[in-house]
């Protein structure tokens, strides 16, 4: 047993993408007792196939170790956003979170389990209150047999009955490729079996609509005739809430998974990056087949598994996850019946709120916050039909540039990640071509941004410029052709450097003697994201920082520290992780109750939206870990045009 064990480990070590053999030193390690090596070996996998029975299968020895069981009920959460109707996984995530003394989501988990499934006994179940440890043990019978002997017994397995396969020098082939296609295409015919037996019986209604109307006469930039359609999903009386799944009319009635041509390479917005399966869980987009639909450095954010590999690889603590997802609630809580969020300053709350949506990969077709996207996006969409294409309400007045960019940069993103998986929201394209027209154009002569968008200013305000950086490089990283943003970004990027102090801080506005913190981040961040990661600007801004901040805290107002986060893990390496020591814990430890940071009547400049803004920030820091795919001690996507 233990030369069988060895000889695994050094397959897998070979071929660490391999889940068969991966798996099968799980279920040996799980036979020894020896339960953290196998949630470790869980843990560290590139890859958890998205089927039932390997999800299970994961779930059931991730719950069994205090390391792992947070992991356990992030892939069954990711799972039921997408199999809502699986009463396995529902019992087997009531279970650990029973064990773990969450009786009240046991409960809700269980009931929906019995419902699901006449078998089950959902008062048996939680008058049992069984531990992780007692969950039904992994099926051995799929353990792979090692045999042979010779020079290359070591580096064989036998899968299967006889199928030889060297796991060091082992290739992807044709075979493996029509054998996913074909599976692919098994699948789809199946729910295109199961879509007909549901239209058979479910009863048709006229859907709730969401209209906003168009004006005759106003260009086709406009808003017209965007209608919601909620399709319910069966729910019980044991669910605290409903899951509805969201579409906008252009999308496909039936959101069925695109088959993705296994050859296609995905890769786009300058990154270049790993374009293959992720496995479970794509929580914004449901099934996995549709990874392909995502670029490629952004698919981190799309897969449970994928989310806490990264976690792991730049230092991150496990809670960050259930943070983002308190943090998520928050948000979802406090959207308006308008879809926007905030009062004051509704544009750019409604912006923020979006990317920290998007940044967990929340999209319109998520089960749990489908609504919430779609809503907030229409809102935007509206209020530049509404505002001659600016996007900001008149309590922020010539501080409407803030609004309009935030706005500008979650409508870009969104468009990004819906782009490919054919399912477009309709107008946002022309929507963004105008939103970005006005940041092109309100630039001034030296390369940065006024009040008000006042190309003739001759003030470059860094607090401006920095939102309006951002936006353009998400207006770039949509692949459309935006007229005037790669030169806009040029002129921004020259006007930064030339706002660095001798102190190698940067400054408010260019007239200033020196630089100062808060906006030091701001602007290293605008550099890395537009070709200058590695300038000496970089490195004397982040030197600042580092003198500024020996100790960084957390405070009523998060603005610098939402740049600094991303900065310093756009820089990576010693630095990344010296900051991250510092930092990571005290952002969780901030966290109230409620998922949300600050107090309930924090001000940020007046407006009363200062915990909305806060949580936003926030919650975009803990998403950093996962955002773009990094590469070495760098981070793609941003960095490289």
């Amino acid at each position: 047993m233990s030369d069988d064990l060895t000889l695994l480990e050094k397959a897998l070590a070979a071929a660490p993408d391999n889940w068969t053999t991966r798996r099968s030193l799980v279920e040996r390690l799980v036979t020894q007792h020896r339960l953290e090596e196998a949630s470790q070996a869980l843990l560290e996998a590139p890859l958890i196939p998205g089927d039932e029975e390997n999800l299970l299968f994961t779930a059931r020895v991730l719950s069994r170790t205090g390391s792992g069981v947070e992991s356990a009920i992030g892939l069954l959460e990711d799972f039921l956003r997408t199999q809502p109707q699986n009463a396995h996984a529902h019992l087997l995530l009531g279970r650990i979170c029973l064990g773990q003394g969450r009786v009240a989501v046991a409960r809700n988990h269980i009931g929906m389990a019995a419902s699901l499934d006449p078998g089950i006994n959902a008062e048996e179940e939680l008058a049992g209150a069984p531990a992780a440890a007692s969950l039904d043990e992994p099926d051995h019978g799929r353990v792979v047999a090692l045999e042979g002997g010779g020079e290359h017994h070591e580096r064989m397995l036998i899968v299967g009955e006889g199928e030889a396969v060297h796991a060091a020098e082992k290739k992807s082939d044709a075979r493996e490729k029509v054998g996913a296609l074909t599976a692919a295409i098994a699948v789809h015919a199946a729910i295109f079996f199961i879509l007909g037996l549901v239209a058979l019986t479910v009863p048709v209604s006229a859907p709730p609509q969401l209209s906003v109307s168009s004006v005759a006469g106003e260009e086709a930039s406009t808003v017209e005739n965007v209608q919601l359609n909620k399709v319910s999903r069966k729910t019980s009386a044991t669910m605290s809430q409903a899951t509805p799944v969201v579409s906008v009319e252009a999308f496909s009635p039936t959101a069925v998974p695109q088959i993705v041509d296994p050859n296609n390479n995905f890769a786009m917005i300058g990154a270049t990056g790993d374009a293959g399966d992720f496995g479970m869980s794509m929580s914004g987009f449901g099934d996995v087949s549709n990874m392909g639909a995502i670029p490629a450095q952004m698919r981190s954010r799309c897969s449970a598994s994928q989310r806490l590999k990264r976690l792991r690889e730049s230092g991150g603590d496990e809670r960050a996850e259930g943070a983002v997802k308190k943090s998520l609630d928050f948000l979802a809580s406090k959207q308006n019946s308008d879809g926007s969020w905030g009062v004051d300053a509704p544009f750019a709350c409604t912006g923020l709120a979006l990317l920290a949506f998007l940044g967990h990969c929340e999209t319109p077709e998520s089960a749990k916050y489908g609504d919430a996207v779609v809503n907030g996006t229409l809102y935007l969409m509206a209020g530049a039909k509404k505002n001659k294409d600016m996007m900001a309400g008149p309590k922020t007045a010539a501080h409407g540039v803030y609004e309009h960019a935030i706005a500008t940069y979650a409508l870009s993103e969104l468009f990004t990640m819906t782009k490919e998986s054919g399912r477009e929201i309709p107008r946002l394209d022309s929507t963004l071509r105008e939103a970005v027209k006005i940041i092109v154009d309100g630039q001034n002569k030296a390369g940065g941004w006024d009040y008000a968008y006042r190309a003739s200013s001759a003030r470059s305000d860094l607090s401006v410029g920095g939102w309006q950086i951002q936006a353009l490089k998400a207006a770039h990283n949509t692949g459309k052709k935006f007229s005037g943003v790669d030169k806009a970004l040029d002129k921004a990027i020259k006007c930064v450097k030339e706002a660095q102090g001798p102190n190698g801080g940067f400054k408010y506005v260019l007239t200033e003697p020196d630089g100062k913190p808060s906006l030091t981040g701001a602007a290293v961040l605008a550099l890395q994201i537009w070709n200058e990661g590695d300038s000496e600007h970089v490195r004397k801004g982040l030197a600042y920082l580092d003198k500024t901040f020996p100790s960084p805290a957390m405070s009523a107002n998060l603005y610098a520290p939402y740049y600094n986060m991303q900065a310093y893990f756009m820089e990576g390496g010693k630095t990344w992780d010296t900051f991250n020591g510092k930092f990571q814990k005290k952002i969780l430890d901030a966290q109230n109750a409620d998922g949300s940071w600050t107090p309930a009547n924090t001000k940020l400049h007046d407006y009363v939206d200062g915990q909305l803004i806060n949580s936003c920030w926030a919650t975009l820091m803990l998403e950093v870990y996962y955002r773009y795919l990094p590469t070495s001690d760098k981070v793609q996507g941003l960095k490289v045009r």
